[in-house]
Parts: C-alpha cells; sequence; structure tokens
C-alpha cells in the first residue's frame, strides 16, 4: 500500500455528464494501481458513484457557469471564487504525487499548484472550446512546465491548440463492450425506435430534432428522449413539450428523464440521433450506440465526424438543417433489412477495433506511469 502512488484528479461539475461518464469508466482499472482522490465541486450523483466505488471524494467548488461561450459575469465570478478555490486546491495538490485533470475549468488551479509544488501535470481533454477568452487562458498556462502530457479525445480537441503537438496523445474514448451487447433477433423495424441521450439544452438540439421528425409524414416512428434538463435550463425542457404539442407529436415522443440503465434501453433502439447544434469532442452516447450495434445519425461537427463513417455505421448530417436530418433518417429507415443488419454488425466491430474500454484504460494507465518515472 504503501508504495502505491498518490493520483489527484481535479474536476468542475458535480453530475455525470460526458467527461464525468469516461472517468468512472476508467477508475476501476486505475484504483488498485494508485491511492486516488477526486476532487470535485458538491455532493450529487458524480459523489455516490465514486464513493460506491470507493474512490476517495473532496469537495472544492469552482462556482457555476454558462455553457460555451463566457458572459461577463461568469468572467467576474470566476476571478472572485479563483483565489478561495486556488487555496483549496492546494491543499490537496501538494499532498500528491501526480495531478489529472479532467476537466477544463479547472486546468489553471492543476497547472499553478504543479509549478508551486513541482507536481508533474496530465490534462485529459474532452473539450471543444468555443469561448476566445477560455482559449486564451489556455493557451498561455499550457506553456508552463507543469503540463507533461495532454489526452486528447479526438483530433479535433487536439487541434485546438497545437503547440502542444509534442504532448499530445489522441485516445479516443473507451465504451465497455461487456455491458453495452447488441440485442439478438432484433425484429424487422416496423415500428422505428429512434433514441436522443443527452441533457435538455439547447445545444444538445432536441428541439431541431422534433422539428425534422415533424415533416416525416410517412415513416411510423417512436422517439424515446432520454435525460433531463441542466441546472438553469428548465424552461429547455417546457420548450420542447410545448413544441410536441405544437406538432402533435405526443404520441411519438416519450421522454424518459435521466436513467441509469442506457445499457438495457439502447440495445432495443434501431437508431440513436445526435443533433448537437455545436461541436461534441467524443460522445459516448455514439460509442455506446455503435456497441451496441445500433447505428446513429449524427451532426457532421467536432470529434463525431471521426467516429461515423458514412453509410457504414450510419449518416452525418448538415448541422442545423432540418431537411438534411429528415432526409437522413428517411433514407435509413427506407434501407432494406440486408443493409441495416449489415450496418448493426459494422457499428459492433467498429466499437471492438477502436474503442474497447479496457485498451483505452490501458493506455492511460501507460501514460501516468510514464510522466510518474
Amino acid at each position: 500500500m504503501k508504495n502505491k502512488k498518490k493520483l489527484l484528479i481535479l474536476e468542475s461539475l458535480a453530475h455525470i455528464a460526458g467527461g464525468q461518464s469516461v472517468l468512472l469508466n476508467i477508475l476501476p482499472y486505475l484504483k488498485d494501481d494508485f491511492l486516488i482522490t477526486v476532487v470535485i465541486p458538491s455532493v450529487g450523483t458524480f459523489s455516490q458513484a465514486l464513493i460506491k466505488m470507493g474512490i476517495n471524494v473532496k469537495f472544492v467548488n469552482p462556482g457555476n457557469y454558462s455553457a460555451g461561450k463566457k458572459n461577463l459575469l461568469d468572467v467576474l465570478k470566476y476571478l472572485l471564487l479563483f483565489p478561495i478555490n486556488l487555496v483549496k486546491s492546494f491543499w490537496f495538490i501538494r499532498k500528491s504525487d501526480l495531478v489529472y485533470v479532467n476537466s477544463t475549468r479547472v486546468l489553471p488551479n492543476g497547472i499553478l499548484g504543479g509549478i508551486i509544488f513541482r507536481k508533474p501535470i496530465i490534462w485529459h481533454n474532452h473539450s471543444l472550446i468555443g469561448d476566445g477568452k477560455t482559449k486564451a487562458v489556455l493557451n498561455f498556462l499550457t506553456k508552463l512546465s507543469s503540463l507533461k502530457k495532454v489526452i486528447a479525445v479526438s483530433s479535433a480537441v487536439a487541434k485546438q491548440f497545437f503547440n502542444l503537438a509534442d504532448k499530445t496523445e489522441i485516445l479516443y474514448n473507451g465504451v465497455d463492450l461487456n455491458k453495452f451487447q447488441p440485442k439478438k433477433d432484433k425484429d424487422d423495424l416496423k415500428l422505428k425506435n429512434i433514441v436522443v441521450i443527452g441533457d435538455l439544452m439547447p445545444t444538445k438540439g432536441q428541439d431541431f430534432l422534433i422539428k425534422a421528425l415533424a415533416s416525416l409524414k410517412d415513416i411510423d416512428y417512436k422517439l424515446k428522449i432520454i435525460g433531463s434538463a441542466r441546472v438553469g435550463m428548465e424552461s429547455y425542457e417546457t420548450e420542447l413539450k410545448d413544441l410536441i404539442k405544437t406538432f402533435a407529436l405526443n404520441d411519438n415522443i416519450e421522454f424518459l428523464g435521466r436513467r441509469n440503465d442506457i445499457n438495457v434501453l439502447l440495445p432495443e433502439a434501431d437508431l440513436l440521433i445526435l443533433s448537437a447544434t455545436v461541436p461534441e469532442a467524443c460522445p459516448m452516447v455514439v460509442l455506446e450506440a455503435m456497441a451496441c450495434g445500433v447505428p446513429v445519425i449524427v451532426s457532421d461537427l467536432g470529434g463525431t465526424k471521426e467516429i461515423v463513417k458514412d453509410d457504414y455505421v450510419g449518416y452525418t448530417f448538415e448541422t442545423s438543417n432540418e431537411k438534411d436530418l429528415a432526409d437522413k433518417i428517411s433514407m435509413f429507415f427506407n434501407l432494406n433489412l440486408e443493409k441495416i443488419s449489415e450496418m448493426r454488425k459494422n457499428c459492433r466491430t467498429e466499437a471492438e477495433l477502436k474503442y474497447n474500454l479496457e485498451n483505452n484504460a490501458s493506455k492511460i494507465k501507460q501514460i501516468i506511469n510514464d510522466v510518474l518515472k
């Protein structure tokens, strides 16, 4: 036990979103080799999952902030809280052997603490950063010597910081192939089961998807919307439900809320749609769908388009183009069963070859050990 290195992981969200899901996936492969402490903002579903796993959890709250472009209030709140959070973070950083930053918002704490206490920093970058102010700060901080390695979850993520090319390794997220498996004996698509998974928020484009589906008059489909509104975005869920009423789609669309049984629900679907209106780095829902043998239709943005091969595991569509999305959905459901069966097999094969969680975690463990040498 005393020979284990102390690994400190910094996080900025209290609930489980994409990057947090990735962390929860890889921790079982790391916890036997390192003494791990995860610092998160507050108690919630994320802390519950970590504690259940036997991970030591501490709390430092960097404050709430706007998704995407940051406004003046975000900047002022961050500057006000930053010195306090920095001191709190330093308490944990000085006791660690390595700091693993899993969230961009707390990267300054990690890098500055690493400089002061001479601790190596690894940045697992899950973000495509659209805010100029944030990127300017990060371009300065990432030049500092404490940052030893960057794990970028797609080429799109890596290209944001070309000055870090010599420190960066592109490593797509991994999916648990035992947990996410195809359903045997799929039906013949008499009822088209579509699923969309993610927080209910404008950048996820659920409203855009509903509008596209409203134009499909000749397809008997059922859309299941999985996810709940982020804090402060509750009105968006109301907007979605009003939109459904406007288009008289109540019989076609069902809200399931936040679920913990995605691995059970996904294999039942015939198609997953990711209608995001902003680039996503390497969305887990797409990888999980593919592992379940479920074809995908996704926005042609960011790291997502690196994963989805057109006419092989699904289709990409022109972002924010309702007609193109509707056309791709119609195209998919008008394929013959042989072609759809081929796509399903391709999805699973891609997941096995490229996105195996065990391989992914093994590479991350090796990166940590190399930095610690």
